[in-house]
């Protein structure tokens, strides 16, 4: 299981790492859902959201021994980001995993506000669950259900930022991944 210190350095090297175009030394299955495959909705303190899939992978590390399947959504003005660990196998496990500020945990949820072309951070991860009911192989496609809370660490100039960032009745359907295997 992962740290939770570790684990928001890894969400930020993913992060950076997916926003690159290259594939340098890991072997890739290229099947980006960039192009609109999949859904996913919430509700976000209370108000139905629906946001468009930017990017979906399973990174397999075998020398660590685990992989991370991530997924970034945006819509509305914001973006969020669902990240979920496990150990290296054939595939992704249909289990739950879960985030909990004080305690070692297997998933890490963040939201970021999108104004112009910049991004801001102003919630760090409380707590959340994300289950994956589907994983196909195959057909690269995940299904799942997620929830989490995000509390308030800072602000942006000129605009009002909830205290709490609370996520409920996630669901993400049939979401292409591309699989990073080193």
């Amino acid at each position: 299981m992962m740290k939770k210190i570790f684990g928001c350095g890894l969400l930020a090297l993913t992060m950076s790492m997916m926003s690159c175009s290259g594939d340098d030394s890991s072997e890739s299955t290229n099947n980006n859902n960039n192009n609109g495959q999949g859904t996913i909705t919430a509700v976000i303190n209370g108000e139905e959201w629906e946001g468009t899939v930017k990017s979906a992978t399973l990174l397999k590390v075998q020398s660590m021994g685990s992989q991370r399947f991530d997924i970034t959504a945006e819509g509305d003005g914001q973006r969020i980001q669902i990240a979920c660990e496990a150990p290296y196998g054939t595939t992704m496990p249909l289990t739950s995993y879960t985030f909990e500020q004080e305690a070692a945990g297997t998933a890490l949820f963040s939201n970021s506000y999108l104004v112009g072309s910049n991004s801001y951070m102003v919630h760090f991860p409380e707590s959340g669950e994300v289950s994956i009911t589907s994983f196909n192989d195959s057909t690269k496609k995940a299904s799942g259900t997620f929830e989490f809370t995000n509390y308030k660490v800072g602000d942006i100039e000129g605009m009002s930022v909830p205290e709490n960032y609370v996520v409920t009745n996630g669901e993400f359907h049939n979401v292409v991944y591309t699989v990073y295997a080193q």
